[in-house]
């Protein structure tokens, strides 16, 4: 009955590491954060039907202790926030590029709740968020994820020592996301820009005009009609881009 119990638990515990990485993945992921799975003990449900389906696919080492085991719980933890930086990138592209817009035309003062990502948003982030997360999941990209998440065991398997994490290919890869996310939004801030410049000179020429209120009607218009071409040539293949970059580039592990 204790051999019983004490292989139980290792299962168990063998499980909880598989959990401490995939836990991250599902609060990150704005397609899979709270405002979506509003139960808890439901994310709980499916980590746990997932850690079930990759337990035979995963080679798990033996521990011997219980500060070995805390520490592969840690590290796995930690490979699991680094991927759900990486994945969470294109929709973090996606809010930043609305946020950029919005702040130009004016209608920032119009925030709300982001239901995607349970944070204050500008309506127009909002939109283009929830736009590219419906087509992240019409284009097959539940079944990308569970690809990556093992794919990741296989360049990362638990238990093989990291001999350093390349902080500076992490921050370059954040740093391409926000020169992304201002050239992307560039052309409808200059054109806004533009338009706030030729208001201005018109008021001068015509007092009697309210260059405040026609410009936020004036702004929408142009700054919605640039996006939909911009969504029809340019976005889709820039979030491709924006796809994360292999988990072994960034946490380099040994032999």
């Amino acid at each position: 009955m204790m051999k019983l119990y004490l292989a139980l638990q290792n299962l168990l515990l063998n499980y909880l590491l598989i959990f401490a990485r995939l836990a991250p993945l599902f609060f990150m992921l704005p397609f899979l954060s709270d405002r979506i799975l509003t139960n808890l003990s439901l994310k709980g449900i499916i980590i746990l039907l997932l850690t079930l389906c990759l337990s035979p696919l995963i080679v798990i080492p033996t521990w011997q202790s219980t500060s070995q085991f805390i520490a592969l719980f840690v590290v796995e933890l930690f490979i699991g926030l680094t991927m759900g930086i990486l994945m969470a990138t294109p929709f973090w592209l996606a809010s930043a590029i609305g946020e950029f817009i919005d702040n130009q035309r004016g209608a920032s003062i119009g925030d709300m709740l982001d239901p995607t990502t349970g944070s204050e948003s500008s309506s127009l982030a909002s939109l283009i968020n929830m736009f590219c997360v419906a087509w992240f999941l019409n284009q097959g990209g539940m079944i990308e994820f569970v690809a990556t998440i093992i794919e990741s065991y296989q360049q990362l398997p638990i238990g093989r020592p990291i001999n350093h994490v390349d902080l500076f290919a992490l921050g370059k890869w954040l740093t391409r996301f926000i020169l992304l996310a201002i050239t992307l939004s560039a052309p409808i801030l200059i054109a806004l820009f533009m338009l706030e410049i030729g208001l201005g000179v018109y008021s001068l020429f015509c007092p009697q005009l309210n260059a405040f209120s026609l410009s936020l009607t004036l702004k929408s218009i142009v700054a919605f009609g640039l996006l939909f071409i911009l969504f029809n040539t340019t976005l889709p293949q820039a979030l491709i881009s924006a796809l994360p970059p292999s988990i072994s580039a960034i946490i380099i592990v040994g032999n």
